[in-house]
């Protein structure tokens, strides 16, 4: 699958509106170890229920950029504070 090749060949795998479903998970093989280091995700309303599909497969805390269910973290903003300079495993 070109996906998953292109996947497990990049530095780092941004992720902004993907829900984590468990069939999405598998076809692109992000509970893999070695994927979920790379991984830097969006969560824009700080949801718990993403949260714990995160911490599942083993996305790093410091990957994770979240909002409020009071004040979401729109892509806009992540992008001016910088969503785009961060290396996996160095925030």
């Amino acid at each position: 699958m070109v996906a998953r090749y292109l996947l497990q060949r990049a530095e780092r795998i941004f992720v902004l509106g993907f829900d984590f479903h468990q069939a999405n998970v598998e076809l692109l093989n992000l509970d893999d170890s070695k994927l979920a280091e790379k991984l830097v995700v969006l969560n824009w309303d700080g949801s718990v229920r993403l949260r714990r599909k995160l911490d599942a497969i083993g996305v790093r805390e410091s990957n994770i950029w979240s909002g409020t269910s009071t004040s979401h973290y729109s892509i806009a903003k992540a992008i001016d504070d910088g969503i785009f300079d961060v290396h996996p495993g160095i925030i």
